[in-house]
């Protein structure tokens, strides 16, 4: 940065800006909510899986009164699958 303190300095300009903006990076205020409210929550089913140490675990009743999401993604595949995992 010795030799080039003006190209070090726009570059930081360059790369700094874009955070200064005024309506912050949440996009514009006005946007519109893409979701749906639920007026009663979805019934959990009733299942039971096996935890990490071969116990049983009964989703319904060691997740009832709380919020809870599920998600099922398989573990197998060399390209896709770790992205998702993650």
């Amino acid at each position: 940065m010795g030799r080039h303190p003006t190209v070090a300095a726009a570059l930081a300009l360059v790369l700094l800006l874009p955070g200064c903006e005024p309506r912050g990076a949440g996009g514009a205020a006005d946007s519109l909510y893409r979701g749906r409210v639920l007026q009663r929550p979805v019934p959990r089913p009733s299942f039971t899986l096996t935890d990490t140490r071969g116990r049983p675990f009964r989703f319904g009743k060691e997740t009832e009164g709380k919020l809870t999401f599920l998600f099922f993604g398989y573990t197998h595949c060399p390209d896709v699958c770790p992205v998702h995992m993650a």
